[in-house]
């Protein structure tokens, strides 16, 4: 393209932009000068014509306002998008400034120079430039300026489109005075997320029923935690999960898969090592794989952007794209508490992570990895172990607890404490069935997961009162059965239970009893 070629596609006029605006016409680029509001060169910029790139600038080239010297005498101004916009503008004798690098450089202190001004907004019609708009508004309206709204034709891209497609000064003038005031802007654009419904339009929605990727365990959209404590399991069910959801093949040879899905693991607890060594343990085939994905430098993954506060990372929006452009329907987060920014005890930074994960990938299935709570003598069931604010547990559809079978170093329970509407499945058992390895005598391997039935009520509340009565003993040294008794009772364990519990202690020598005539007491070994 020739410099001539580009100012005819504008509409701009080759004595208009050489020798009012001094813009210099060379073979492959136009050097557009930029100055202060005195008129001092401060840079240039260049439109390449020919290559890649539309835009450079001279190096130490900063933000500034564009034609601010010839605007600032004007009580009325338009601010437009990129120089060859307002260089078209001035062609119509119409005062106008841009922002020499865009909307996200667009600062308070350039704002500040417009102070006092009615400010006439005229952005790119195309998505970007009307989601400028509301920051542009924003920050004027902070520097005491007076913004206003003009809408264009959809079918003009910008400004020059506008007057190149057979549009006047005057027809410009008339859309100014049909401007909005950007308070008015603001109330007639609310995004659908604010608006309200009423009942009767809710029950007029039609709303899609809850549906699940494996039945009762893993909804399709929303979030499913695991919780647990170090070393129960947690990453190979979320492995065996995975590999469900991407082949179709049931869980645990157990639980039917309803959606299959292709999945991402964001895992910052493991090793690529470790993760070869399991799969290659699970023996997942490596064609089985190609709907699986790992991000591969999880170590640089943030959410949050720590050089802009409130706003997401670029590796999360990077990430986000890749999500959308792969189409993945199960996100597995490995863990909670390395993703997450903040306090995971405090309501708001908790809440903030839910509301980041939803942003940047709606729609979705999200499972989440967490460890518990700390044994402590205020836990009462398995949603009041999940570790950090009770937010957590009000934020998601489905969750597990897993805590191993007291006296086996490889069984475990899961027990659903949450599942959305539907009826919570009852609690079962896991075994991570062990291989020797071949190469090292001294070590083994987890060849399969493997499904081995219900976890009945009555072995649960007798182990449920074991643990309260170890809790206990973490600040009593030694304790009346009567005390523990009306403690386990406290607890909802009824006596029956609580004797037996006790025997077990006894008889695995964690406690020793001891009777003094009527009294009886425990001490702890």
């Amino acid at each position: 393209m020739t410099p001539q070629e580009y100012l005819i596609n504008h509409s701009l006029k080759e004595d208009f932009v050489t020798e009012k605006l001094d813009w210099k016409l060379e073979e492959d680029q136009i050097i557009i000068p930029i100055t202060d509001k005195d008129g001092k060169l401060l840079y240039n910029k260049y439109r390449h014509l020919i290559g890649d790139a539309k835009f450079t600038a001279d190096v130490g080239s900063h933000p500034v306002l564009y034609m601010i010297k010839n605007a600032i005498k004007y009580e009325d101004i338009f601010l437009v998008e990129g120089e060859p916009d307002t260089a078209r503008m001035w062609q119509e004798g119409l005062p106008s400034v841009t922002g020499t690098f865009g909307v996200s450089t667009f600062s308070d202190k350039l704002a500040k120079q417009l102070t006092g001004k009615n400010i006439y907004i005229v952005l790119d019609t195309d998505e970007a430039g009307q989601k400028a708009i509301n920051k542009y508004g924003e920050t004027l309206t902070k520097a005491k300026a007076n913004p206003f709204i003009i809408n264009l034709p959809p079918e003009y891209k910008d400004i020059s489109e506008y007057f190149t497609g057979g549009h006047t000064r005057q027809d410009l003038l008339q859309l100014k005075k049909d401007a909005k005031t950007f308070t008015d802007w603001q109330e007639s654009n609310v995004p659908e997320e604010f608006e309200l419904e009423s009942g009767s339009q809710l029950m007029d929605r039609d709303v899609p029923p809850e549906e699940w990727l494996i039945e009762r365990v893993l909804p399709t959209d929303g979030f499913t935690f695991i919780v647990g404590a170090e070393a129960t399991g947690k990453s190979f069910y979320t492995l065996t999960l995975a590999h469900s959801v991407a082949t179709g093949k049931p869980w645990l040879d157990k639980f039917e898969v309803s959606k299959t899905a292709n999945v991402l693991f964001i895992d910052k607890e493991n090793s690529p090592r470790r993760k070869k060594a399991r799969i290659a343990g699970l023996n997942i085939k490596k064609e089985e794989l190609e709907h699986i994905y790992w991000v591969k430098y999880p170590q640089f993954f943030q959410l949050a952007d720590p050089k802009h506060d409130g706003e997401l990372s670029p590796f999360a929006k990077h990430l986000a794209s890749q999500v959308e452009k792969l189409n993945i329907g199960l996100i597995i987060i490995d863990s909670f508490a390395d993703v997450m920014v903040g306090n995971e005890n405090a309501v708001a930074d908790v809440q903030a992570f839910f509301d980041a994960i939803r942003i940047l990938f709606p729609g979705r299935a999200i499972l989440v990895l967490h460890h518990e709570n700390k044994p402590g003598m205020v836990q009462r069931n398995s949603s009041q172990r999940v570790r950090g604010s009770t937010n957590i547990t009000a934020q998601i559809i489905s969750g597990f607890r897993v805590f191993s079978i007291p006296k086996t170093t490889n069984e475990f329970v899961l027990e659903q404490f949450k599942a959305g509407d539907a009826e919570k499945l009852k609690p079962f058992k896991v075994e991570l069935v062990s291989k020797q390895n071949p190469y090292n005598q001294n070590k083994t391997y987890v060849s399969e997961v493997k499904y081995t039935g219900e976890y009945y009520d009555e072995q649960g509340k007798k182990d449920l009162a074991s643990d309260l009565i170890l809790e206990y003993f973490e600040e009593n040294v030694t304790a009346q059965r009567k005390d523990i008794l009306a403690f386990l009772t406290d607890n909802g364990v009824s006596q029956r239970t609580a004797d037996e519990a006790l025997r077990d202690l006894v008889s695995d020598q964690k406690l020793e009893k001891v009777r003094d005539g009527m009294c009886i007491s425990y001490i702890q070994k």
